[in-house]
Protein backbone atom coordinates (compact mmCIF):
# COMPACT_ATOMS: atom_id res chain seq x y z
CA UNK A 1 0.00 0.00 0.00
CA UNK A 2 1.25 3.47 -0.72
CA UNK A 3 2.15 5.54 1.63
CA UNK A 4 0.80 9.00 2.08
CA UNK A 5 4.37 10.62 2.70
CA UNK A 6 7.67 9.72 1.57
CA UNK A 7 10.98 11.41 2.08
CA UNK A 8 13.27 12.10 -0.70
CA UNK A 9 15.29 8.40 -1.18
CA UNK A 10 12.07 6.74 -0.53
CA UNK A 11 11.01 8.67 -3.61
CA UNK A 12 13.51 8.13 -5.66
CA UNK A 13 13.40 4.12 -4.90
CA UNK A 14 9.70 4.21 -6.37
CA UNK A 15 8.95 2.99 -9.95
CA UNK A 16 8.47 5.96 -12.38
CA UNK A 17 4.82 5.12 -12.99
CA UNK A 18 4.29 5.55 -9.17
CA UNK A 19 6.49 8.71 -8.80
CA UNK A 20 3.51 11.00 -10.66
CA UNK A 21 1.37 9.95 -8.14
CA UNK A 22 3.42 12.28 -5.79
CA UNK A 23 3.84 15.71 -5.59
CA UNK A 24 6.58 17.37 -3.73
CA UNK A 25 5.18 18.95 -0.44
CA UNK A 26 8.57 21.00 1.25
CA UNK A 27 10.97 18.31 1.75
CA UNK A 28 8.96 15.40 1.53
CA UNK A 29 6.65 13.69 -1.12
CA UNK A 30 3.01 13.78 -0.38
CA UNK A 31 0.55 11.33 -1.91
CA UNK A 32 -2.31 12.97 -4.26
CA UNK A 33 -5.83 11.83 -3.17
CA UNK A 34 -7.53 12.56 -6.24
CA UNK A 35 -7.30 10.03 -8.22
CA UNK A 36 -9.13 6.60 -6.78
CA UNK A 37 -6.59 4.54 -4.89
CA UNK A 38 -7.71 1.47 -7.10
CA UNK A 39 -6.23 1.99 -9.94
CA UNK A 40 -2.52 2.85 -8.25
CA UNK A 41 -3.19 -0.40 -6.99
CA UNK A 42 -3.24 -2.31 -10.01
CA UNK A 43 -0.62 -0.15 -11.68
CA UNK A 44 1.31 -1.63 -9.22
CA UNK A 45 0.03 -5.05 -9.65
CA UNK A 46 1.18 -4.51 -13.11
CA UNK A 47 4.65 -3.28 -12.20
CA UNK A 48 5.42 -6.40 -10.38
CA UNK A 49 3.51 -8.67 -12.75
CA UNK A 50 5.95 -7.32 -15.58
CA UNK A 51 9.10 -7.87 -12.78
CA UNK A 52 7.42 -11.28 -12.63
CA UNK A 53 7.49 -12.36 -16.32
CA UNK A 54 11.05 -10.46 -16.69
CA UNK A 55 12.85 -12.58 -14.32
CA UNK A 56 11.34 -15.96 -15.35
CA UNK A 57 12.48 -15.22 -19.00
CA UNK A 58 15.51 -14.39 -17.30
CA UNK A 59 15.62 -17.97 -15.75
CA UNK A 60 14.87 -19.67 -19.02
CA UNK A 61 17.24 -17.47 -20.84
CA UNK A 62 20.08 -18.50 -18.20
CA UNK A 63 19.16 -22.43 -18.63
CA UNK A 64 19.73 -22.04 -22.18
CA UNK A 65 22.85 -20.64 -21.37
CA UNK A 66 24.20 -23.27 -19.41
CA UNK A 67 23.31 -25.99 -22.17
CA UNK A 68 24.96 -24.87 -24.79
CA UNK A 69 27.91 -24.50 -22.80
CA UNK A 70 27.57 -28.05 -21.37
CA UNK A 71 26.96 -28.99 -25.09
CA UNK A 72 30.03 -27.48 -26.62
CA UNK A 73 32.28 -28.83 -23.51
CA UNK A 74 31.48 -32.45 -25.00
CA UNK A 75 32.48 -31.04 -28.67
CA UNK A 76 36.31 -32.90 -29.28
CA UNK A 77 39.19 -30.74 -30.66
CA UNK A 78 39.00 -30.51 -34.37
CA UNK A 79 42.68 -31.43 -34.25
CA UNK A 80 42.02 -34.80 -32.60
CA UNK A 81 39.48 -36.15 -34.25
CA UNK A 82 41.55 -35.93 -37.54
CA UNK A 83 43.66 -37.60 -35.89
CA UNK A 84 41.51 -40.20 -34.37
CA UNK A 85 40.00 -40.65 -37.53
CA UNK A 86 43.30 -41.10 -39.39
CA UNK A 87 44.61 -43.88 -37.28
CA UNK A 88 41.46 -45.91 -37.13
CA UNK A 89 41.46 -45.37 -41.27
CA UNK A 90 45.25 -46.72 -41.32
CA UNK A 91 44.76 -49.42 -39.06
CA UNK A 92 41.41 -50.68 -40.81
CA UNK A 93 43.24 -50.70 -44.18
CA UNK A 94 46.66 -52.18 -43.02
CA UNK A 95 45.68 -56.03 -43.46
CA UNK A 96 44.86 -54.85 -46.90
CA UNK A 97 48.22 -53.01 -47.49
CA UNK A 98 50.14 -55.97 -45.94
CA UNK A 99 48.27 -58.35 -48.68
CA UNK A 100 49.32 -55.96 -51.18
CA UNK A 101 52.52 -55.58 -50.29
CA UNK A 102 52.88 -59.57 -50.20
CA UNK A 103 51.15 -59.66 -53.55
CA UNK A 104 53.28 -57.34 -55.20
CA UNK A 105 56.11 -58.87 -53.93
CA UNK A 106 55.21 -62.63 -55.34
CA UNK A 107 54.52 -60.56 -58.61
CA UNK A 108 57.66 -59.04 -58.85
CA UNK A 109 59.98 -62.07 -58.20
CA UNK A 110 57.83 -64.08 -60.36
CA UNK A 111 58.53 -61.64 -63.44
CA UNK A 112 62.03 -61.13 -62.56
CA UNK A 113 63.15 -64.31 -61.46
CA UNK A 114 61.00 -66.43 -64.35
CA UNK A 115 62.41 -63.85 -67.18
CA UNK A 116 66.23 -64.30 -65.68
CA UNK A 117 65.72 -68.19 -65.77
CA UNK A 118 64.30 -68.22 -69.52
CA UNK A 119 67.00 -66.10 -70.78
CA UNK A 120 69.76 -68.37 -68.57
CA UNK A 121 68.38 -71.73 -70.45
CA UNK A 122 68.28 -70.04 -73.85
CA UNK A 123 71.76 -68.90 -73.17
CA UNK A 124 73.67 -71.42 -71.18
CA UNK A 125 70.91 -74.44 -71.44
CA UNK A 126 70.36 -76.87 -68.07
CA UNK A 127 73.63 -77.39 -67.74
CA UNK A 128 74.85 -73.32 -67.44
CA UNK A 129 71.58 -71.78 -66.29
CA UNK A 130 71.81 -71.33 -62.75
CA UNK A 131 75.80 -70.34 -63.40
CA UNK A 132 74.60 -67.48 -65.48
CA UNK A 133 71.60 -66.24 -63.00
CA UNK A 134 73.36 -64.10 -60.82
CA UNK A 135 75.08 -62.55 -63.98
CA UNK A 136 71.32 -61.73 -65.37
CA UNK A 137 68.89 -61.27 -62.29
CA UNK A 138 70.82 -57.78 -60.98
CA UNK A 139 70.02 -56.32 -64.76
CA UNK A 140 66.29 -56.80 -64.47
CA UNK A 141 63.41 -55.70 -62.06
CA UNK A 142 59.66 -55.58 -62.54
CA UNK A 143 57.49 -52.48 -63.11
CA UNK A 144 54.10 -52.47 -61.70
CA UNK A 145 53.10 -49.06 -61.65
CA UNK A 146 51.61 -48.71 -65.63
CA UNK A 147 49.33 -50.26 -67.33
CA UNK A 148 50.21 -53.58 -67.10
CA UNK A 149 53.37 -55.49 -64.89
CA UNK A 150 56.31 -55.37 -67.21
CA UNK A 151 60.56 -56.39 -66.64
CA UNK A 152 62.65 -53.83 -67.45
CA UNK A 153 66.13 -53.70 -68.21
CA UNK A 154 68.78 -51.76 -65.66
CA UNK A 155 72.10 -50.18 -66.04
CA UNK A 156 74.00 -48.89 -62.99
CA UNK A 157 70.94 -49.51 -60.84
CA UNK A 158 68.39 -47.41 -63.21
CA UNK A 159 66.35 -48.21 -65.72
CA UNK A 160 67.75 -48.08 -69.32
CA UNK A 161 64.59 -47.60 -71.42
CA UNK A 162 66.20 -48.44 -74.80
CA UNK A 163 67.49 -51.81 -74.09
CA UNK A 164 65.40 -54.78 -74.92
CA UNK A 165 65.22 -58.67 -73.18
CA UNK A 166 66.98 -59.46 -76.93
CA UNK A 167 69.55 -56.76 -76.22
CA UNK A 168 70.36 -57.90 -73.19
CA UNK A 169 70.58 -61.39 -74.29
CA UNK A 170 73.21 -60.45 -77.08
CA UNK A 171 74.99 -57.91 -74.41
CA UNK A 172 75.81 -61.74 -71.94
CA UNK A 173 76.52 -63.55 -75.23
CA UNK A 174 78.89 -61.04 -75.90
CA UNK A 175 80.38 -61.04 -72.57
CA UNK A 176 83.88 -63.05 -73.03
CA UNK A 177 84.30 -63.51 -69.00
CA UNK A 178 80.88 -65.48 -69.57
CA UNK A 179 82.21 -67.31 -72.62
CA UNK A 180 82.28 -70.71 -71.03
CA UNK A 181 78.64 -70.78 -70.06
CA UNK A 182 77.71 -69.78 -73.42
CA UNK A 183 76.22 -72.68 -75.34
CA UNK A 184 77.96 -72.61 -78.88
CA UNK A 185 76.08 -74.31 -81.89
CA UNK A 186 78.55 -77.26 -82.99
CA UNK A 187 76.87 -77.18 -86.65
CA UNK A 188 77.60 -73.84 -87.26
CA UNK A 189 80.64 -72.84 -85.32
CA UNK A 190 79.49 -69.56 -84.19
CA UNK A 191 80.33 -68.13 -80.59
CA UNK A 192 76.93 -67.15 -78.81
CA UNK A 193 74.29 -69.01 -81.22
CA UNK A 194 71.75 -70.96 -78.38
CA UNK A 195 71.85 -74.76 -79.26
CA UNK A 196 67.83 -76.43 -78.96
CA UNK A 197 69.92 -79.69 -78.39
CA UNK A 198 71.15 -78.83 -74.67
CA UNK A 199 67.72 -77.23 -73.86
CA UNK A 200 65.71 -78.99 -71.84
CA UNK A 201 62.00 -80.86 -73.11
CA UNK A 202 59.62 -78.55 -71.24
CA UNK A 203 61.95 -76.11 -70.30
CA UNK A 204 61.47 -72.34 -70.33
CA UNK A 205 63.22 -71.94 -73.75
CA UNK A 206 60.03 -74.33 -75.63
CA UNK A 207 57.09 -74.89 -73.61
CA UNK A 208 57.14 -72.07 -70.76
CA UNK A 209 55.00 -68.69 -71.35
CA UNK A 210 56.64 -65.64 -71.06
CA UNK A 211 56.41 -64.35 -68.11
CA UNK A 212 57.41 -60.81 -70.16
CA UNK A 213 54.70 -61.18 -71.81
CA UNK A 214 51.75 -62.49 -69.93
CA UNK A 215 48.51 -60.29 -69.89
CA UNK A 216 48.15 -58.77 -66.06
CA UNK A 217 45.61 -61.55 -65.33
CA UNK A 218 47.32 -64.07 -66.59
CA UNK A 219 49.94 -63.19 -64.10
CA UNK A 220 47.95 -62.69 -60.99
CA UNK A 221 46.17 -65.73 -61.42
CA UNK A 222 49.68 -67.70 -61.41
CA UNK A 223 50.73 -66.14 -57.86
CA UNK A 224 50.53 -68.70 -55.09
CA UNK A 225 48.00 -68.22 -52.47
CA UNK A 226 48.82 -66.00 -49.34
CA UNK A 227 49.91 -68.39 -46.70
CA UNK A 228 47.28 -67.90 -43.39
CA UNK A 229 48.84 -66.78 -40.58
Amino acid sequence: MLKNSLKQAEYEALADILKSEYVKTGADYTLQHDEPVGELKRAKEREATKATELQASLSVVTAELATTKATLATVPNIETVKATTKAETEAAFEPTKQTLATREKQLTDMLVQGTAKELAFAIGGSKNAEALMPHITPRLAAKLDGEAPKVVILKDGKEDATMTIAALDADIRANKSLSSLVIVNQSSGGAGRQSTRNTPAGGAGEQTKSLATMSPADLVASLPAPQAK
